[in-house]
């Protein structure tokens, strides 16, 4: 009885993981695309951004690009 249990459980957290990691993808374009646009706005011109990556350094985010 556990083992079917603890089998559905496992599978549940697998498809809440793999489905929140498939939103990620679509947060960092919203992101990027809202970066690019205030990046154009400061300096005037046309900004692209070639990729968005985000990194800890001790507890601290940072943007790195």
């Amino acid at each position: 009885m556990f083992i079917k249990l603890g089998k559905k459980v496992m599978f549940l957290l697998m498809a809440v993981s793999i489905l929140s990691l498939m939103g990620c993808g679509s947060l960092n374009k919203i992101q990027a695309k809202q970066i690019e646009e205030k990046l154009s706005e400061m300096y005037g011109g046309e900004v692209r951004l070639k990729s968005l990556h985000w990194a800890t350094d001790l507890g601290q985010g940072r943007m790195i690009m």
